[in-house]
């Protein structure tokens, strides 16, 4: 569902920049979008890239979960595998609109916080369960990563965090 939604919002950006109804004005090309033309792939390539990244991503969730009921024996194998099915998830979508444009898209000013602590969250998970072996941490870790995660992805979906932001006040009040 999320890979689709992203899909459509990119669609629906081409269709105003054609139009010319971008309510930004045209930006001078960055290093990003030099080496975006050296490393270009076509739509077969991008699709396929997106297909395999998706699949392995998939892989890897199942795989986590499968170890999750022992997370407190073999914390290691869970976070490696929950954390790189997240990665190659995120990667997917990159085949589809470019690492140049997928980072810019990142940063936004909607999205730079969520992603920051994602990225950070990851690294937690990766390093409290290799070279820690904290099983609490990678629990903490993967917490923060899943919500990192969700509130991310809603910020493609209009109003999503506003709902959420209300109901959980609305919690907190009862």
């Amino acid at each position: 569902f999320f890979f689709a939604l992203l899909l459509m919002m990119d669609i629906l950006i081409k269709i105003k920049d054609q139009v010319g109804l971008s309510e930004q004005p045209p930006q001078e090309a960055s290093v990003w979008d030099d080496l975006g033309d050296d490393f270009a792939l076509s739509k077969k390539q991008r699709l396929a890239g997106f297909a395999m990244s998706i699949g392995m991503g998939v892989v890897c969730l199942f795989l986590a979960v499968t170890f999750a009921p022992a997370v407190i024996l073999v914390p290691k194998k869970f976070a490696f595998f929950f954390t790189f099915g997240n990665i190659f998830l995120m990667a997917s979508t990159m085949f589809l609109v470019g690492p140049s444009r997928q980072f810019k898209s990142m940063m936004e000013a909607s999205r730079w916080q969520a992603t920051v602590v994602y990225f950070a969250s990851m690294s937690g998970t990766l390093a409290s369960a290799l070279w820690l072996g904290s099983t609490m941490l990678v629990l903490i870790f993967t917490c923060v990563q899943l919500a990192a995660m969700v509130w991310y992805c809603m910020s493609y979906i209009p109003f999503a965090r506003t709902i959420v932001k209300r109901f959980l006040r609305m919690l907190r009040i009862i």
